[in-house]
């Protein structure tokens, strides 16, 4: 069903739940090229039936607080990591982890 979503978006169109978050796009640039298209989609099932491919899934964390506004399936960039907060020997982060590959409905 990730495949479809992707290839979905890859020409233009909603995947199946509407339109598609930032969080949704980053997930379906599989391939982490920059763009949403086709290869995306051919490596995603090529992971699910278990065939060969050079892009395995991964996590990307990114801060929560990043500006994901200006993603779009055309230009799918953004920076990775958070700000880690340390107080009085405390340690705090805020982040948003996202499997490529792997598209969520909202």
């Amino acid at each position: 069903m990730d495949a479809l979503q992707v290839l979905r978006i890859s020409v233009g169109l909603d995947p199946t739940w509407g339109p598609a978050s930032p969080k949704n796009l980053i997930a379906a640039d599989f391939n982490r090229d920059g763009s949403v298209n086709a290869l995306d989609a051919l490596s995603i099932l090529q992971v699910a039936v278990g065939q060969p491919t050079a892009v395995r899934p991964e996590w990307v964390f990114i801060d929560s607080d990043a500006d994901l506004s200006g993603i779009t399936r055309t230009d799918v960039s953004y920076d990775t990591g958070a700000n880690v907060v340390a107080v009085d020997g405390v340690i705090a982060t805020d982040m948003t982890s996202i499997l490529l590959g792997n598209l969520e409905a909202p």
